[in-house]
């Protein structure tokens, strides 16, 4: 097995200082107000030819599909790549200029919107990825840094498709935490357990096979849901990587931004079919407009949901109304996996006892009505208690923690 093994304890403080730039770095690859690519290139001037390469890469990369650039809406923005564009800058390196290009997140968000593409927008979580290789003759884990050439080649590939990608470090934890058959295997208990320490959103398991010379051949498994809840889970989406001009890896993480586009997509939504699946949800820890319109898109983004209505906000709760294009279970499921709502249980409000003295039927009686209605209650009937409908208060709840991976 290939890695750095820590064994003095006096290291670990910077381990989990690596740990911590890993998620640092990754997570800065596209930015919350533009999307961003790089570019190649002999040209010493940002010409329009330039520019809608450029536009053209990132359209590829929110979607997904290479075809995206023929829809006829697409085409016209490509013919004036200078109005989406937010930022740039360039780096000479020897022959060639390095390019960097930001173009609008809002303005392509409305494009795709209009060409009703689902895409994968906003900031990407770094993707966890556990990647074994056969070649023919052992399996072994490649470790971030690894000394071989399918770190880099893994790094490229993500990186064609704007994907942030972790690499497990290989230390002794990770050592003690997992092994090749583990992973190779899919089992997602070990997997988990040896993912939580990088605080994954998401999880990807790539099994490689090479044999000398020939292409790469893969096959992955994603879990599209926080580490801490994998366990005993089935992955979210599985797939093979095709043979193809740039490799399987990369169509591995084409499948992932597809996966990902189809989230989002535009959702049909039929009146009669969703007639009869409502469900009203609460939601604690709502505390502001902001944590009221995340709490609404994150819900959006689910499959299970096709609308989401607010019926009110009082103190620091929401109630929804949900039309659903799923059971309620699974619903549920996408809900707790999506790792920003927590299932937990409320706190108890304080017993309030009330008590009413009893009254004597007797003292507001005559001396002859006393007698009439002691005559009448030893002959009289026992009228059985009314039972009145047991009401049972909620223990559990859905908290909003934005912030929290479990």
């Amino acid at each position: 097995m290939i890695g750095r093994f820590f064994l003095s304890s006096g290291l670990h403080m910077w381990k989990q200082i690596w740990v911590a730039l890993l998620l640092l770095v990754s997570a800065q690859c596209l930015a919350a107000n533009e999307y961003r690519t790089q570019l190649s290139s002999t040209e010493r001037e940002a010409n329009s030819a330039l520019l809608s390469q450029g536009l053209a890469q990132v359209l590829v990369q929110l979607t997904g599909d290479r075809a995206i650039v023929e829809q006829p809406l697409v085409k016209k923005a490509l013919a004036t790549p200078e109005n989406y564009l937010a930022s740039s800058s360039s780096d000479q390196r020897e022959a060639q200029v390095i390019w960097q290009f930001g173009y609008s997140a809002s303005q392509l968000d409305t494009l795709l919107k209009e060409t009703k593409q689902g895409y994968w927008g906003g900031v990407r979580a770094p993707v966890l990825v556990w990647l074994v290789v056969d070649n023919g003759s052992e399996r072994r884990i490649i470790w971030d840094q690894d000394s071989s050439d399918y770190d880099q080649l893994l790094r490229q590939a993500a990186q064609h498709l704007a994907v942030p990608v972790q690499m497990p470090i290989g230390d002794l934890d990770d050592a003690m935490a997992i092994s090749v058959p583990d992973i190779w295997g899919g089992f997602s208990q070990p997997i988990a357990t040896a993912s939580e320490r990088y605080q994954a959103k998401s999880v990807l398991v790539i099994k490689a096979r090479q044999a000398g010379h020939q292409p790469l051949q893969a096959q992955w498994q994603l879990w599209n849901m926080p580490a801490s809840r994998m366990g005993g889970q089935s992955a979210s989406i599985s797939g093979q990587g095709m043979v193809g001009a740039d490799g399987a890896l990369a169509d591995v993480f084409t499948q992932v931004v597809q996966y990902h586009a189809k989230l989002n997509a535009p959702k049909e939504i039929d009146p009669q079919a969703t007639q009869s699946t409502g469900l009203a949800l609460r939601v604690y820890q709502i505390h502001n407009s902001k944590d009221y319109f995340e709490l609404e898109r994150m819900l959006k983004s689910l499959t299970s949901v096709a609308q989401v209505k607010l019926r009110n906000i009082t103190g620091d709760y929401a109630d929804v109304e949900l039309k659903l294009l799923s059971g309620e279970d699974q619903f549920y499921q996408d809900l707790l996996n999506d790792g920003r709502v927590q299932k937990k249980a409320l706190p108890k409000a304080p017993a309030v006892v009330v008590t009413t003295p009893k009254k004597d039927p007797e003292q507001a009686l005559t001396t002859v009505d006393k007698m009439q209605y002691k005559a009448d209650s030893a002959t009289e009937t026992p009228v059985q208690a009314v039972q009145k409908p047991e009401v049972v208060t909620p223990t559990m709840g859905y908290f909003w923690q934005p912030n929290q991976d479990s």
